[in-house]
């Protein structure tokens, strides 16, 4: 079964864009246009890029370097929580690993009062 798709307008850089996507995505995607547009503004802005391609390659290039810099953060956390679980898990197998017995020595000087 096909889902039913909306079509929808998008505002970058002072053009409209009309574009289809599922009812359920079409907020994400104005919100996903929106950063984009304030990405491609902020090139645009504080570079002498000309161009609308060559700005919205700069702004696609920016969104990309975060994106891989936020992975690898989440990486760097998945992989501490993995070790912190693996170290709970330590300690609670040596906490119930069966005591080890102490033995006394029959020549032991027992005071019991």
């Amino acid at each position: 079964m096909t889902q039913a798709l909306e079509q929808i307008t998008i505002h970058i850089l002072g053009k409209h864009f009309s574009v289809c996507c599922p009812p359920a995505e079409a907020e994400d995607l104005r919100a996903c246009a929106a950063e984009l547009d304030q990405r491609m503004r902020a090139v645009k802005e504080t570079s002498k890029i000309a161009g609308t391609e060559h700005i919205a390659i700069v702004a696609a290039l920016n969104l990309a370097q975060d994106l891989l810099n936020i992975e690898s953060k989440q990486e760097q956390q998945n992989l501490k929580i993995k070790q912190q679980i693996q170290a709970l898990q330590n300690r609670i197998t040596d906490s119930l690993s069966p005591q080890t017995e102490l033995s006394f020595s029959a020549d032991a000087d027992i005071d019991a009062g």
